[in-house]
Formats: structure tokens, C-alpha cells, sequence
């Protein structure tokens, strides 16, 4: 037996009562009520602050050199070098990453291939170089290293230490020819002239240790 029209419609009222979001009356003048807004308002804010900081430390974390080198991947024997070296006092993701949401954005979807890579231990190993993908060092490198920071000549004193037993120290006096682009003359000088100007090299190994061709562009566009 069907049921009839009224059975139905009782049940569909039934189904939208369950649907029906419960009324919420707000009377301020309500001891109760003032107490209740307050505690909720309260209760979230707090909350925010909670997770904003929380999600700043965590992202403040998964930049570090530390998570990098320690964590994150399996550069261990990297990370060991690069905390004596000249630029342990830089954070990675500094030069590896650079500035800007695009490619910080771009870092961590690559980061999830290289956390499969490292679950599944399917990782180069040797770690492969150079990186063909790697930013622009203009974009990064240069932020510090600009063509316009260079010096004309650096001097520096190397000491070394003989071999006899009273260890005689020996100098070593160097004068780099530092040079670069010097904007109030136009002149590009020194060791580091390539730096404005265009160079071309051809690499018969995919390390670019073996350098067959080197051609540098004159002024008028030839090699």
C-alpha cells in the first residue's frame, strides 16, 4: 500500500527540519548573552593569533638552512660544509629560492617530489650537478653580489706555515683586480668585466667541467 499524500508531505517536512540551521537570538541586553559574545569573541580571536603565529613559525622553519640540510634532504655532508663556509651565515632558501610568492609557491611543489624521492629512496647519488632549473643568478646571487660592489683592487695577506719545526710563518701578499661596471664612467674592468658583458661557452659534459668553445659578443654583435 502507497502511502498517501499527507504521510508524504509529513515526511518531507521531517527531512527539512533536520536541515534547518538552529535560530541563534542575540539579545545584548542579556546579562547571559553579553557574557557568552564576549567569551566567543574572546575565545576567537585568540584562536587567530594562535594559528597566524603557529603558521609563521612553521613556514619560518621550512625556510631555515637547518630544515634543509638536516631534515628535509639528504644532504648531510653538504650541510656540514656549508655551515664553515663563506656563506653559513646565509640562509638557503636565500639564494636557492630568492625573494617573491611565485616561485616560494613554485619551491614547495617541487619540494613534495623530492620528499617522495626521499621516501621511496629513488634520489640521485650522487646528488646530480649542476641543476638545470636552477633562478637566475641576477634574481638572487646579484641581490648581494652586484656588478656595482665590486672594488677596483683588494688587497689580502694570506699566512701559511712551513714544514721545519719551528713552523715559520710565510705571507703571501695578493692584489685582486676586483673591477666591474662602473656607472659614473661606463667602463667594465677587471676580473669580474664578464659580469656586463655577454659570454658564451659550448660544455661537452653535462657537469660543464670540460669547456670546449669560449666566445665573448663585440659591439657589433659578432663572437
Amino acid at each position: 500500500m502507497k502511502p498517501d499524500y499527507r504521510t508524504r508531505a509529513a515526511s518531507s517536512r521531517k527531512r527539512r527540519s533536520w536541515l534547518r540551521l538552529p535560530r541563534v537570538t542575540i539579545d545584548l541586553a542579556n546579562p547571559k548573552h553579553q557574557r557568552n559574545l564576549f567569551i566567543g569573541v574572546i575565545t576567537l580571536l585568540l584562536t587567530t593569533i594562535g594559528f597566524t603565529l603557529s603558521g609563521y613559525e612553521i613556514y619560518a622553519y621550512t625556510e631555515s638552512s637547518e630544515f634543509c640540510g638536516t631534515l628535509c634532504h639528504p644532504m648531510v655532508s653538504q650541510y656540514s660544509r656549508y655551515t664553515v663556509s663563506a656563506h653559513g651565515k646565509v640562509e638557503c632558501a636565500q639564494c636557492h629560492i630568492g625573494p617573491g610568492a611565485s616561485f616560494f609557491v613554485k619551491s614547495k611543489i617541487d619540494g613534495i617530489r623530492q620528499v617522495v624521492a626521499v621516501l621511496t629512496h629513488s634520489y640521485s647519488r650522487p646528488i646530480k650537478s649542476p641543476v638545470s632549473d636552477l633562478r637566475p643568478a641576477r634574481e638572487t646571487c646579484e641581490t648581494c653580489h652586484t656588478p656595482t660592489s665590486f672594488q677596483d683592487n683588494v688587497v689580502k695577506t694570506i699566512t701559511h706555515y712551513d714544514n721545519d719545526e719551528a713552523n715559520t710563518p710565510e705571507q703571501v701578499t695578493l692584489i685582486l683586480r676586483m673591477g666591474g661596471w662602473k656607472e659614473y664612467t661606463g667602463v667594465v674592468k677587471g676580473i669580474h668585466w664578464h659580469v656586463s658583458n655577454p659570454v658564451y661557452y659550448i660544455a661537452s659534459d653535462a657537469q660543464r667541467q670540460k669547456i670546449t668553445w669560449v666566445g665573448v659578443e663585440q659591439p657589433d654583435g659578432s663572437l
